[in-house]
């Protein structure tokens, strides 16, 4: 059977520096993005959890549906207001949003 691929960009933001982001499947380092760039992941067809990760802070889980032969694209970013809930909120400090 074919696998699915994600492909997980991030903006260009500058709360985040040159610092990378850690991309977890399914509750495992699956690669890391900085800001600008894309990653691709190949995964396994079928129902995934997606989450980025900076440090103690953390995206919100994200479930996605990777079919087979297609790419689910996904998009993360560290924004300013960042700075903020990486002390007041550190499981919602970046933003992960799929992208149609």
């Amino acid at each position: 059977m074919e696998n699915a691929r994600l492909a997980i960009s991030r903006t260009d933001d500058t709360a985040g520096g040159i610092r990378r982001v850690q991309v977890l499947v399914d509750g495992r380092t699956a690669g890391y993005v900085r800001p600008g760039e894309t990653v691709e992941l190949e995964v396994e067809p079928g129902v995934h959890e997606v989450q980025t990760k900076m440090d103690w802070t953390t995206s919100p889980p994200l479930t996605i549906d990777a079919a087979a032969g297609t790419t689910t694209h996904l998009r993360t970013t560290f924004p300013w207001s960042a700075l903020w809930n990486m002390i007041l909120s550190p499981r919602t400090t970046l933003l992960l949003e799929q992208i149609h």
